[in-house]
C-alpha cells in the first residue's frame, strides 16, 4: 500500500508540475519572456518547494495531527507507551484531510479486499447520470465527500459569486434574460478576476497563519511554560466561543464582498441587485418543476447537442 501511494504521489506531482510549467511557458511566450530565465525560475521553484514542504508538514502534524485517523493512531501509541508526549484532542484539533482519508480508504480497501463495491458502483452510476445531464461531476463529488462544515463555506462562496457576477451583468444589461452583451461580459470578467484574486489571498493568508501557529505550538512543546503561545500574550485568543467565531467569519465575508464589489460598475445598488437575483433564482427554480420548464430544458438539450 505504501509503495502504491508513493508511485501515485510521484505521478500526480509530475503531472501537476508539467501542467504548471506548460501554462507558465505559454504565458511567457505570449508576453515575450526569455525562455531560459523562465526555466531557471521553474527549477528553483520546484527545488525550493520540495525542500520546504517536508518540514512544514512535519510541523503541522506535530502541532495538530493531519487527519483524525492519524491522530487516533498517535494517541494509541502514546497511551501504549510507544511514543512520548501528551494525547491530542482529535475531535477538535486534528486537521481535516478529506482527500487523504478518501484515497487511503480506497487503497486500503483494494488491498485488504474490503472495498465497498456497492458505493463505488453507485458513484459510477451517479457520475454517468451527471455527465449525461451536462452537470459538473467534480463539483458534485466534492460536495459528497467533504464534511458538511467545509461544504457550507464553499456554498456560501458560490452564492456570493453568483450575486456579484449577476450584479455586474445587471448594471450593464438591466436584465438577466437573453444574451449577454460584450460590455457586460467584460464587467463580469473584471469582477470575477478581482474575486479570485482576493479569495486566493484569503486562502494563502490562512495557510501561512496556520503554519505560524503550528511553529508556536511545537516550540511550546519543546520549551513549555515560556510564554511562547500567542494565547499567553493576549489571553483566551485560542478559545473563542461559537458566537465570536461566527462574528469573525461574517466579518471576513463582509470584507470580501466589499473589496470585490468595488470592481462593479458604478450604476446600481448591491442590495437591489441581490433582491432581483433572488427573485430571478426563485422564478427559475419554480419553472424547473413545471411542465413548461421541463420542456424548455429538453429543447435546450436538443439544441445544445445539435
Amino acid at each position: 500500500m505504501i509503495a502504491t501511494m508513493f508511485i501515485a504521489a510521484i505521478v500526480a506531482t509530475s503531472a501537476a508540475i508539467a501542467g504548471d510549467v506548460m501554462q507558465d511557458l505559454k504565458t511567457g511566450h505570449m508576453v515575450g519572456a526569455t525562455p531560459w530565465k523562465q526555466q531557471t525560475a521553474e527549477i528553483i521553484g520546484v527545488v525550493v518547494g520540495a525542500i520546504v514542504i517536508g518540514p512544514v508538514l512535519s510541523i503541522l502534524h506535530n502541532a495538530f495531527q493531519i487527519s483524525q485517523t492519524a491522530c487516533l493512531r498517535t494517541n494509541e501509541r502514546i497511551n501504549a507507551g510507544l511514543q512520548e508526549g501528551t494525547t491530542y484532542d482529535c475531535a477538535n484539533d486534528a486537521l481535516m484531510a478529506p482527500q487523504a482519508e478518501l484515497i487511503g480508504a480506497i487503497v486500503k480497501g483494494a488491498f485488504g479486499g474490503d472495498l465497498n463495491l456497492p458505493m463505488v458502483l453507485l458513484g459510477g452510476v451517479i457520475a454517468i447520470i451527471l455527465i449525461r445531464l451536462a452537470m459538473p461531476v467534480m463539483s458534485v463529488a466534492i460536495g459528497i465527500y467533504l464534511p458538511l462544515y467545509l461544504s457550507v463555506p464553499i456554498m456560501a462562496g458560490g452564492i456570493i459569486s453568483h450575486v456579484l457576477l449577476s450584479s455586474a451583468r445587471l448594471r450593464i444589461d438591466d436584465t438577466l434574460e437573453g444574451e449577454t452583451s460584450e460590455e457586460a461580459k467584460a464587467a463580469v470578467k473584471e469582477v470575477q478576476d478581482k474575486g479570485v484574486l482576493i479569495g486566493a489571498g484569503f486562502i494563502a493568508g490562512e495557510s501561512l497563519m496556520g503554519v505560524l501557529l503550528a511553529i508556536f505550538i511545537v516550540a511550546n512543546k519543546e520549551w513549555p511554560g515560556k510564554g511562547i503561545l500567542p494565547e499567553d500574550w493576549f489571553g483566551g485568543i485560542g478559545t473563542l466561543t461559537e458566537g465570536w467565531s461566527m462574528l469573525f467569519y461574517a466579518w471576513f465575508v463582509g470584507v470580501f464582498i466589499m473589496l470585490t464589489a468595488r470592481s462593479l460598475p458604478t450604476k446600481g445598488n448591491l442590495f437591489g441587485d441581490f433582491m432581483y437575483v433572488l427573485s430571478d433564482a426563485a422564478q427559475r427554480l419554480r419553472n424547473v418543476f413545471t411542465l413548461s420548464g421541463l420542456a424548455k430544458i429538453k429543447i435546450f438539450k436538443i439544441r445544445r447537442d445539435d
